[in-house]
């Protein structure tokens, strides 16, 4: 190859290189303290390119200037996966969106091969990706600084913080486990008894709550107003149009943050949701599990800008998905802790047992596929896999809990869920027709917290997730919340929202009380007649 190939195919490709680390730091501008970092990504972008270009020019005599614009169009359009899924706002990616992006990209490389035989070509590949490299850049540099985002949501309420200092700098660890519904759920509609796991978190001391409702009905909301402690979203709000501001508010910038930090506490941050490690806040991001490999959550986050993780999942193989663990969680929190000196606040959204997707009951990932179309909860042995997943999930939850208890006997530990799940539900109905036992399986959720003796927790815990972190709060400090009333929404996936009737929890629990008492009646008037 001559040197004047050499550098016209650098010249090419180091634009094409470089736009997905920029289109990163774009979107996570607020995050990230130290962006400059993930330039080493960018080389590395290069150099592998390059290097596959160069080769093969050598194996196959190819013309090492096209083979550059053709691996340039593609590695572009490779990393435009994600912009082009959130110009929608949806829960599940399907297989046709896979393959319409993969053709695409296939078909514009080759396309590029064919026309790169023109100078002039080669110069508007090169000219466009300059220009989209700038743009990119431009755009970040003018959204970096720590702009508040709360501004673009200006009506939500925030009540002034009652904080007057932290009296019990106690450790805090928050698991998250995803669509976990109540136990009342697990034995209507899955026919699972769920006691062994309730059992065990009682002998560690745990107060379990079978009567707590999530405020929303999906991850991004119901996680962001309860890490805010107010409503972000309600009926009069505007039409959703992006979920990013939300993702950052259950990451980064939220009011339990801005009451932990500046007492000393040092957060450390383990999530599902597709962000980058929120390292303007948190002192450290937890490794998630890849094939055996700990990826930070900036590589699986930079991963998921591709269709790759997606396109083998849906193939039914065992690849591709980074995940968390509530047993990783703990182990990785507690080494910090003895090493830090400071109180420590970890909040983890463990994205099991979500809808059975992803391992079996020894937890060994189960292969298939992840987003199984509209409904995934509607496949042939779903249900199976979702308890399967449930034993898991618990096993590990216990595991990680005794390990804290160990480890940290006079911590906040606190065991949640975002959302029930959505087995016999059904989102693109409007919620009028759902019947209380649907409304039921997906807001009613499992809640369960351990404190010292000297905490005062709810007996019954608290009744919506929004007054969770108020009670850890007070645990710590003379904290004392403005009264929050319990409301819940139905978010639709055509991006509006409506408020279920406000009595429909107290009205579902005075049914749960009357059933109780019916099935006492009966096993006594079984008892008495057995006496007889």
């Amino acid at each position: 190859m001559k040197k004047s190939e050499f550098l016209s195919s650098a010249v090419i490709i180091f634009p094409f290189a470089f736009i997905p680390c920029v289109l990163f730091l774009d979107k996570n501008a607020q995050e990230l303290a130290e962006p400059f970092r993930f330039l080493i990504r960018g080389i590395f972008f290069f150099v592998a390119t390059f290097g596959i270009s160069a080769l093969c020019c050598a194996l196959f005599g190819l013309d090492v200037k096209r083979i550059s614009v053709l691996f340039a169009v593609v590695l572009f359009l490779f990393f435009q996966f994600q912009l082009f899924l959130s110009l929608f706002i949806r829960l599940h990616i399907s297989n046709g969106e896979l393959i319409i992006w993969t053709l695409t990209t296939i078909f514009a490389g080759i396309m590029a091969y064919h026309f790169s035989r023109s100078e002039n070509f080669r110069l508007w590949i090169i000219l466009t990706g300059y220009l989209f490299l700038i743009g990119y850049s431009f755009h970040y540099w003018q959204t970096r600084p720590d702009i508040g985002w709360i501004q673009d949501v200006e009506d939500l309420p925030h009540p002034p913080s009652q904080g007057i200092g932290v009296k019990r700098p106690l450790n805090i660890y928050t698991f998250i486990l995803d669509g976990y519904p109540s136990q009342e759920t697990l034995e209507r509609v899955f026919h699972y008894e769920n006691l062994e796991f309730y059992d065990k978190l009682k002998n560690l001391g745990f107060i379990i709550s079978d009567q707590t409702y999530a405020n929303y009905p999906v991850t991004f909301l119901s996680l962001s107003s309860m890490l805010q402690m107010d409503y972000v979203l309600t009926e009069s709000s505007e039409k959703l149009e992006n979920r990013a501001q939300f993702y950052r508010m259950a990451t980064s910038s939220n009011r339990v943050l801005d009451e932990l930090l500046p007492k000393g506490y040092a957060y450390i941050y383990g999530g599902s949701l597709e962000t980058s490690c929120p390292d303007r806040k948190a002192a450290l991001c937890l490794k998630k599990e890849w094939e055996g490999l700990p990826l930070g959550l900036e590589d699986v986050a930079m991963l998921k800008m591709t269709p790759f993780p997606y396109a083998v999942k849906s193939m039914g193989l065992k690849v591709g998905e980074a995940y968390l663990l509530p047993v990783s969680v703990a182990k990785q929190a507690l080494a910090f802790k003895n090493e830090i000196g400071k109180p420590i606040f970890l909040f983890a959204h463990i994205q099991s047992p979500h809808n059975g997707e992803r391992f079996d009951a020894n937890c060994k990932l189960r292969g298939g596929s992840l987003h199984r179309g509209p409904n995934p909860t509607k496949e042939v042995n779903g249900r199976k896999y979702y308890v399967g997943e449930i034993e898991c999930v618990s096993r590990q939850m216990t595991d990680a809990a005794k390990m804290i208890v160990s480890n940290d006997p006079n911590s906040i530990i606190l065991i949640a869920s975002d959302h029930g799940s959505a087995f016999t539900t059904d989102f693109k109905k409007d919620i009028q027709s759902w019947s209380e036992d649907q409304l039921s399986e997906r807001y009613n959720i499992l809640w369960a917290m351990r404190t010292p003796a000297e905490c005062n927790i709810p007996p019954d815990g608290p009744s919506s997730l929004i007054k969770t972190f108020p009670i850890v709060l007070s645990c710590i400090e003379d904290y004392s919340a403005p009264p929050v009333k319990d409301r819940f929404f139905f978010f639709n996936y055509d991006k509006t929202f409506k408020e279920i009737f406000p009595d429909w929890i107290s009205i579902r629990k005075n049914e749960l009380k009357k059933g109780a008492a019916q099935d006492q009646m009966s096993k006594s008037s079984q008892s008495n007649s057995g006496n007889h």
